[in-house]
């Protein structure tokens, strides 16, 4: 706990954001380390979704994996809603390539409990990047979570079933973490399908963030492909580099009307932290 506080960039936030920061810690309702994960992904792949996360969600809809929703409504705030009683309030207080700080604001719910709990929360997320002898890019990133709660009955009643809440936060931390690589691989190596994706977001996905993530796709995919040969000795020819993407292409319009289904297998792994609650 004392540990993540240092780490916390508190000189980065306005004063109004400090004030906000250290009255949820002073508060010490409830702190955790989510796990840390290790994986392949490729960087400006992961930060275009922690740039655009409302993107993220968007994906998840269109492959019927989640009811959640995300909604913009202004710089770096959203509204959330999981449909499930549980909603809240989501703003960026700071976002670099290596690190974010959110707070939340919302109401939590959840079978267990007689009735939703209300509290503020705020993350700080922490990712490092490191490239192999290969060519390719390794994310680590892992993230605390401060919770202020408007009572000490509501507090009680949060630490009450946190051995579930913290399950499920670790498991959501990890299904980012799965979801990220899984977008590296897809548009890496399947563009026509990550395409097919975009076409079926919401229509309340603008337009140039549809096509901000259709440019990102083809050049995340034209470094992969030229990776893949220099390693094989090939030349890299732009014939050579198109080829696979004439393939995804076609595959795309034959799949036009299919289900659309994760397009490879994902593996990432948790590391051991040096670093635990207190």
């Amino acid at each position: 706990w004392r540990e993540a506080i240092g780490e916390f960039p508190f000189d980065k936030l306005s004063e109004v954001n400090q004030d906000r920061a250290k009255k949820i810690m002073k508060s010490r309702g409830m702190y955790r380390r989510l796990p840390k994960f290790r994986f392949a992904a490729d960087k400006d792949v992961y930060d275009f979704f922690a740039k655009h996360p409302e993107a993220a969600v968007a994906v998840w809809q269109v492959m019927a994996i989640s009811k959640f929703q995300l909604k913009p409504t202004g710089d770096g705030t959203f509204t959330a809603d999981a449909k499930d009683g549980t909603v809240g309030k989501v703003e960026i207080l700071h976002q670099t390539k290596n690190q974010i700080v959110t707070i939340c604001d919302g109401t939590y719910n959840s079978p267990f409990l007689v009735k939703p709990i209300k509290a503020t929360g705020i993350l700080h997320l922490q990712a490092e990047f490191e490239t192999d002898e290969l060519g390719a890019t390794h994310v680590t990133h892992v993230a605390d979570l401060f919770v202020e709660f408007p009572s000490p009955a509501v507090e009680a009643a949060a630490k009450l079933i946190s051995p579930i809440s913290n399950m499920m936060a670790d498991r959501n931390f990890q299904e980012v973490s799965l979801f990220v690589r899984l977008m590296t691989l897809a548009m890496s190596n399947q563009p026509g399908w990550v395409e097919l994706l975009v076409q079926r977001m919401d229509d309340e996905i603008p337009l140039a963030l549809k096509d901000e993530m259709l440019t990102l796709t083809a050049r995340t995919f034209v470094e992969n492909r030229k990776r893949v040969l220099a390693r094989k000795g090939e030349n890299v020819s732009v014939d050579e580099i198109m080829q696979p993407l004439r393939k995804a292409a076609q595959e795309s319009r034959d799949a036009a009307n299919g289900k659309l289904s994760a397009p490879a297998t994902i593996r990432i792994t948790r590391q051991p932290s040096s670093k635990s609650p207190q």
